[in-house]
């Protein structure tokens, strides 16, 4: 699944950390762990892994295969992905698939509207800034974002009761 970007072969992403002294690690944003999983397999590599695809972030926690995330739920909702390195880390396993199970209901409900239309929906909720958007929005998506909203509050209160 390459939703994010142009897939590249494993082998050529082996070679190239191995043979350019100025990469030194993967951005991945293919949603799929092969990349980061073999990089994890190769320690020689030293690589750093960055996941760059929120829908794969709770199961790469799970399975050790991340050094960071460029995440854009973080930059509206940074307590959650927080959370979520905090209690991967703390070996707290039912804590941490508590926050797993709310960051991955997060995730799809951000498809109501293209991106990055939601954040900016969170971000005006929060008081973070009015977001604006480049053109007016659909009737279908006000009342997305109607049904979006009322989640949220929901949602931010499920969350804040857990953290």
């Amino acid at each position: 699944m390459a939703a994010f970007c142009s897939p590249i072969e494993l082998d050529t992403t082996v070679r190239l950390i191995e043979s350019v002294p100025n990469i030194i690690g993967v951005k991945d944003s293919s949603g799929d762990l092969d990349t980061l999983e073999m990089l994890t397999a190769r320690d020689d590599l030293n690589a750093c892994r960055i996941l760059g695809h929120d829908i794969a972030l709770a199961e790469a926690l799970r399975r050790g295969l991340l050094d960071a995330v460029i995440s854009g739920p973080a930059s509206v909702t940074p307590e959650i992905v927080a959370k979520l390195f905090e209690t991967s880390q703390s070996g707290d396993t039912e804590r941490f698939e508590k926050v797993a199970d709310l960051f991955d209901e997060l995730i799809p409900q951000l498809g109501y509207a293209p991106y990055p239309a939601p954040l900016k929906l969170i971000a005006r909720s929060r008081g973070l800034f009015d977001a604006a958007l480049p053109f007016p929005p659909s009737e279908k998506q006000l009342e997305g974002a109607d049904k979006f909203e009322t989640w949220l509050d929901d949602w931010s209160a499920r969350f804040a009761a857990l953290a």
